[in-house]
Order: C-alpha cells, then structure tokens, then sequence
C-alpha cells in the first residue's frame, strides 16, 4: 500500500506541475523565442513558445497517466493476497490446523463471537478449536469489500457455516455476517480481530 500511495502521490505532484507550470510559462514567453546571436542569448517575437512546449506537455502528462495506471494494479495485488490469506485461514479451521492457525492469528486476537461473547487472545481461540467447540463441517464465506490501509485490511462479507460435533447448533446451517481486521507484521499478515454476527439458521 506504501508503493501504491508513493505512486499515486508522484502522479499527482506531476499532473500539477504540468497544469501550473507549463501555462505559466507560455503566458510568460507567448510569441517569443530564443535566438542565438554574437554568443548571447536574446528573446525574440515571432516563433510562438508552444512550438517548444507541447512536446514537454504530452511527456508529462503521459508519464504520469502511466503512474496512475500502475495503482489499481498494486491494489488488485494487494487484495488478492489479502483474500488468499482468508482462504487459508478457513482451510486451517476446517482442518483443525494448528500450527497454521497459530502463524495466521495474531497474539492478541479479539473476537466478537456468534456465541453473544467476546473470546479474547489466540490461546483461547486455540483452546476452543482443541475442545471440539470451534468445529465445522463447512465454511463458505462470500467476501464482499476489502480495504486497505497501509499496514491493515479490513474483510467484510458474509459467510455460510455448518457446525459439527460439540459446536453450538451442530448439524444446522448458520449464515453470518463478518468482519476480518488483518494487521502486517514484521512482512506478515495476522488476524487480529474478528466479529461474526448469526442472520439466519435452519
């Protein structure tokens, strides 16, 4: 996200010098041209400066519509990554995975829980899933909005869950709306709160 800003910031700092500077100058110069005479350089009527000054223009301003061009790419990227990581987490819960529940779920971990209870800390997290209380026999989330901001992306969709075995409404199926809020650490992406909220069950 830091390169995607740097990018877009270039393009715009440019993108106001070509619309400012450039009509300064021809305001300035209008109908005069340098003419090389006796080894000094003199100012002329005649030639008009946007003979000169066109060329300047078009270079510029391609060279930033370029830049800008490049952002949604970065975004495109950044947003993929971020949906892998959701993808990943759901495979690691449907597996009972815990080593990569422990890489992807940060320490502090905060989780408004359907359950009507606020589950505090990826140790609990982690307890839950060893007590056979987090279990599922299906997730299918629908992501609907990512946003990134530097640093941290928040998720929100809605998903579609089948508990199994000793988890709250085992054998129904539930569908939540949820928000994901992942923070980057050190180059990697944690969870680090997490809000799931029952609409229907059947």
């Amino acid at each position: 996200m830091k390169v995607a800003n740097c990018v877009l910031l270039a393009a715009y700092l440019i993108a106001n010098a070509v619309a400012i500077i450039v009509p300064a100058l021809v305001m300035s110069f209008r109908g005069h041209t340098v003419v090389q005479a006796n080894g000094r350089q003199t100012l002329a009527r005649g030639a008009p400066i946007m003979k000169l000054t066109w060329p300047v223009t078009t270079v510029l301003s391609l060279f930033a519509s370029s830049l800008m061009a490049q952002a949604p790419n970065n975004n495109d990227a950044l947003e993929a990554e971020i949906r892998r990581l959701e993808s990943e987490q759901i495979t690691a819960v449907l597996k009972n995975d815990l080593p990569t529940i422990d890489r992807l779920f940060a320490d502090e971990l905060i989780v408004n829980a359907p359950s009507n209870r606020v589950v505090r800390g990826k140790k609990e997290v982690m307890a839950l899933v060893r007590a056979g209380i987090l279990d599922y026999a299906a997730i299918d989330a629908e992501i609907e909005a990512v946003l990134r901001r530097g640093d941290m992306a928040v998720v929100m969709g809605l998903e579609t869950v089948k508990p199994r075995g000793k988890a709250r409404f085992a054998g129904q199926t539930l569908r939540r709306r949820f928000t994901n809020v992942w923070i980057k650490r050190n180059g990697q992406w944690q969870l680090i709160a997490r809000q799931a909220t029952i609409i229907s069950r059947d």
